[in-house]
């Protein structure tokens, strides 16, 4: 048998004066709402966001439900009111963002992650999640699309002029719940971010929003802003994460930025050439086949042998791999 992989170090949350050196730096500090419809899975991408910085021990992830700490939470298995947490986020690897670019070098950032309620009874408390927060996450379940408080958490959003970012997930169902083939799924996902791209122009509209702030804050997988997840399984991942580790098929002076841009699209690649496809999502597209196709035998595996062909993938291959076979999520 493989030997046991090597046991992971385990993290160590931040402390109190560690969260109030970062939080006395306004730009290092940013509050982030998580908003969407009931049981989409915010609570649980919170629980993993958590425990990604220790605050959570992994196994209880996405199970314990943190932010929702009322006996009637609980009890009904929904969040009622917004709760609110810090942690502290590394800053990413690659060209600072315009916001904190005098301070890119500067490490560490404090991150106020505010869970809101998903039911519509419940609806004040997003509203007023929105208006504390800088950015906020559209959580969507990928099999029920967008539904109705999902339109009003955009429309809070844009309310308050924030670009928000859209995460598509439980996106493990599409392979092992409604086995859909790798190019369905994919035309699942752009149906989705169809969807929410008309339900945010609609909330642009709403509340008087001009064009040029609609164009800058559409979803665009290209650009970073759509997130393939699964917050039961604790990954997730966007097409700017696998710029790197597929550049490679892409040709040898392929960037990642430009490999991420055209992933999500109908292309093919051929010979490290990209080609425009007549069809679209069609199955030799390079969404479907380069990534859904060896996360699909991931996730399908029955047998030892079809998980190391997975592992083989260029998606999992590499220390740059967003899903590395050494990583937390993979595990």
């Amino acid at each position: 048998p493989p030997p046991p992989p090597p046991r992971e170090k385990k993290r160590r949350p931040p402390t109190a004066t560690e969260l109030a050196a970062l939080q006395r730096a306004p730009r290092r500090t940013r509050a982030v709402c998580v908003l969407g419809h009931v049981d989409h899975g915010k609570s649980s991408l919170v629980d993993w966001l958590l425990a990604e910085n220790g605050v959570l021990p992994p196994r209880l992830a996405g199970k314990a439900r943190f932010l929702d700490d009322t006996e009637d939470e609980q009890a009904r298995g929904i969040t009622m009111r917004a709760s609110a947490v810090t942690i502290r986020c590394a800053r990413p690897v690659g060209p600072p963002c315009r916001w904190d670019a005098p301070d890119a070098n500067e490490g560490d950032y404090a991150v106020t992650l505010v869970d809101s309620p998903g039911h519509v009874d419940f609806g004040h408390d997003a509203c007023a999640a929105t208006r504390l927060s800088d950015g906020a996450l559209i959580v969507v379940d990928v099999v029920e699309g967008v539904r109705v408080q999902t339109r009003n958490a955009l429309r809070a959003a844009c309310a308050e002029r924030l670009r928000p970012v859209l995460v598509l997930n439980k996106l493990d169902r599409l392979a092992t719940e409604t086995i859909d083939a790798p190019d369905e799924a994919f035309s699942r996902l752009r149906r989705v971010v169809e969807a929410a791209d008309a339900a945010l122009f609609e909330a642009a509209k709403l509340h008087g929003v001009g064009g040029a702030w609609f164009k800058a804050a559409r979803f665009e997988a290209g650009k970073g802003t759509v997130v393939f997840a699964s917050a039961s399984d604790g990954w997730g991942f966007s097409c700017a994460d696998l710029g790197r580790p597929l550049r490679a098929l892409f040709g040898a002076d392929a960037k990642p930025r430009a490999v991420a841009a055209v992933l999500f699209g109908d292309v093919v690649v051929e010979g490290g050439k990209v080609r425009k496809l007549r069809d679209a999502c069609a199955s030799e597209a390079a969404f479907p086949s380069l990534v859904l196709a060896p996360l699909w035998k991931l996730l399908r595996a029955g047998d030892d042998e079809t998980i190391s062909d997975a592992w083989d993938s260029p998606v999992f291959a590499g220390s740059e791999a967003p899903l590395a076979p050494d990583s937390r999520a993979a595990k």
